[in-house]
């Protein structure tokens, strides 16, 4: 995903992170007063402006966008939109995980980790109510890996990112388009990176 940092010039773009109940568990061990929740915690690095928005207590908007690929994956975007900015977690839903991770919204809550690109130790973790019907969207874009090009997801992400970067809503009070930062957080299909693995591992052993 390094080439997708030339795609954007006025966009922050980072990895994002799907983490299960056990990762969570396992990245908070050894932090004193702190019980982690058995939930899924979307994670990713986001602009300052938007981290000292949540932490201050501004409100958010928070909205899903179905993106349908074909071949190229079906994805949702899950857009967080406060006063001075907007990020957005691009996350395919060809993934098995993602398709766990959707499985447990039955609560409608989300738990979130933001970092900010300038302080990668600190992190925010917050949840956010789900809107109404985004159970039936999350269920409605799981597909079978096996129907995926690894290819084409590729060469799709740009377009994909692009989009999430631009959807900026105009209905928040006070808020001025043009001084709005944006960042984005992808989150990486493992299903796919483990068969790349494979694929590069054996085609390693090949040429010994």
């Amino acid at each position: 995903m390094d080439n997708l940092h030339d795609v954007f010039h006025s966009v922050l773009v980072s990895d994002g992170q799907l983490m299960s109940p056990d990762e969570v568990r396992t990245s908070v061990r050894g932090i004193q007063n702190y019980t982690p929740t058995p939930d899924w915690c979307l994670a990713g690095r986001a602009s300052e402006a938007l981290f000292a928005d949540l932490y201050v207590g501004t409100d958010m908007e928070m909205t899903f966008h179905p993106v349908e690929g074909g071949a190229a994956g079906n994805h949702v975007i899950v857009a967080m939109d406060t006063l001075h900015a907007h990020h957005a977690f691009v996350i395919p839903m060809f993934d098995p995980p993602s398709q766990e991770w959707s499985a447990s919204l039955g609560d409608r809550i989300m738990r979130f980790s933001i970092g900010t690109h300038n302080r990668e130790s600190l992190a925010k973790t917050f949840r956010g109510r789900l809107p109404e019907g985004t159970q039936e969207i999350l269920r409605a874009l799981h597909q079978d890996v096996r129907s995926v090009d690894t290819r084409a997801v590729v060469e799709n992400l740009p377009r994909i990112s692009l989009q999430a970067a631009a959807l900026v809503p105009r209905n928040i009070p006070g808020r001025v388009e043009q001084e709005v930062t944006r960042s984005i957080s992808l989150v990486a299909p493992q299903s796919i990176l483990k068969i790349e693995r494979i694929r590069t591992e054996t085609q390693q052993d090949t040429m010994h």
